[in-house]
């Protein structure tokens, strides 16, 4: 009987090692498993350190003051004055865009030419005023342009006949007023033109 004893006690002390191996085992597996490790620090990092694009600029072509005197330095002190929504820059170009078209030999007003122009310039936006002369000095028509160098395309446009120098000089603040009113959609800073 002793034997039996013994030996029913040795497999009672094995049961119970076998337990005690066993139950931290069954323990963690019915713990939920851990969260995902978070990503280093060294890549949160390296998104914020990421630049921003560059604030879209704009570039704004003055008038030649010689062809059209008075008339050209008023034009040229409105276009200098105006702030469109989402530019950081508004820069003067050193050449009118009559200049600037033929600089680049493409003299006909289309969208590939003041796309040329517009990356010449490093702008995302061009800005300038045509003034023409009526027939035997009678009248004037000024017409300010805003231009899209990222989509090549016409963005603003706002045009007015007056009678002579001196309607032109007083209608000037309406006219830009109108085309500010119609670019008075903020511009993406996301824009890539300006290289």
């Amino acid at each position: 009987m002793r034997r039996s004893e013994r030996g029913g006690g040795s497999g009672r002390q094995a049961s119970r090692w076998a337990a005690c191996l066993l139950l931290p085992a069954l323990a963690c597996a019915s713990q939920p498993p851990p969260p995902p490790a978070s990503p280093p620090a060294s890549d949160a990092i390296a998104a914020l350190a990421k630049p921003a694009p560059p604030p879209p600029r704009l570039a704004w072509l003055p008038v030649d003051p010689l062809m059209h005197p008075g008339l050209g330095e008023a034009v040229n002190h409105r276009l200098e004055a105006i702030r469109l929504p989402g530019v950081a820059a508004h820069d003067r170009s050193p050449l009118s865009m009559e200049t600037a078209q033929l600089s680049l030999e493409c003299s006909q007003p289309t969208p590939q030419c003041h796309t040329a122009v517009g990356r010449h310039l490093k702008a995302n936006r061009l800005l300038w005023a045509e003034v023409l002369r009526g027939k035997r000095g009678k009248g004037v028509t000024v017409t300010l342009l805003l231009f899209d160098v990222d989509r090549a395309e016409m963005s603003a446009r706002s045009e007015a006949k007056f009678a002579n120098q001196k309607a032109a000089l007083a209608g000037l603040d309406a006219l830009v007023s109108q085309l500010t009113a119609s670019a008075s959609q903020p511009i993406s800073p996301q824009s890539t033109a300006a290289r």
